[in-house]
């Protein structure tokens, strides 16, 4: 059976706005002799729309401000999803940020700040909203034997991650910017955790240390070509909430890696699991054995 593709809807909003869209807070569309920009009215602007069911979205844009930096903070629907900085006279990279979303009306907002204070207000390029309907997207996956994996990268997700920047879509996954030195991810007390798993690319030299508390899970090294997809046992620690990773980047010690697939395994709550205690071991492995022949990545969460 053919995997259902992601059905992804663009709105680019540099010149035109769609009807089910709102956009205020920035100017009427403007030339520079080369691109459409707009221009902010004040502090921020927001951008408003619904989804009909759950779906992921992102917002993509470029400030640019020729005599100071200029800051955008993006939230959506008032949670702070990210920030980025432009340098004061320079075209750079795009911010991207997004979130999963279930069905209703929902806002993206940027607030807007220079430094030193900017003179005239900054112009803002290449704004898009991306929308995705994706149906391999699920907060729970049944694995059988009174199991389950929960999935971060999911609208009603269980899973917390703290050290890794919003969620983005890069044509076939969904990534996440590692931003710190370490990332946690946790999930909630009264779920039991049996193993967790993930997938890190860099486009340099790379090592992994993932951390229960102060015990070590697994050490692993890679590459521009080679990922590290540690499967860490959470077996002998039954009271666990959280494993730390340590990410470092062993060529210019910057932030370098991005996160794929993160999911927990944990014991699901059916009446079948009361009697699993001895049957927990033979469930690891199975699980162990599937994530080891299918490969996280195939999963492409």
């Amino acid at each position: 059976m053919t995997e259902a593709k992601p059905k992804v809807t663009v709105y680019d909003l540099t010149q035109q706005v769609p009807k089910d869209v709102t956009l205020s807070g920035l100017s009427a569309p403007k030339f520079d002799g080369v691109n459409y920009f707009r221009q902010p009215l004040g502090q921020s602007s927001s951008l408003r729309f619904k989804v009909p069911g759950s779906r992921f979205v992102q917002l993509e844009y470029q400030l640019y401000s020729p005599e100071s930096a200029v800051s955008g903070q993006v939230q959506l629907d008032g949670q702070v999803i990210g920030q980025a900085t432009f340098p004061a006279g320079k075209f750079v990279t795009n911010s991207i940020g997004g979130g999963f979303l279930d069905e209703g009306e929902h806002q993206f907002s940027i607030n807007y700040s220079c430094v030193p204070a900017c003179q005239q207000p900054p112009s803002q390029y290449w704004t898009k909203l991306t929308v995705i309907e994706d149906a391999r997207v699920k907060a729970r996956e049944d694995t059988g034997l009174g199991t389950e994996r929960l999935w971060l990268n999911a609208p009603g997700s269980e899973l917390r991650i703290q050290g890794a920047g919003p969620v983005t879509f890069d044509g076939v996954n969904y990534r996440r910017p590692i931003e710190a030195s370490a990332f946690t991810l946790s999930w909630p007390a009264h779920k039991q955790a049996l193993s967790a798993g993930f997938t890190l690319h860099s486009n340099q030299p790379f090592r992994v240390t993932a951390r229960v508390g102060d015990t070590v899970l697994s050490r692993k090294r890679g590459d521009a070509r080679t990922a590290v997809q540690p499967t860490l046992n959470l077996l002998e620690h039954p009271q666990a909430q959280s494993v730390t990773v340590q990410v470092e980047c062993l060529t210019d010690g910057q932030p370098c890696a991005s996160l794929y697939f993160p999911s927990v395994n944990v014991l699901s709550p059916t009446p079948v699991t009361q009697n699993l205690t001895l049957a927990l071991p033979a469930a690891l492995l199975l699980l162990l054995g599937a994530a080891g022949l299918l490969g996280f990545p195939s999963l492409r969460r």
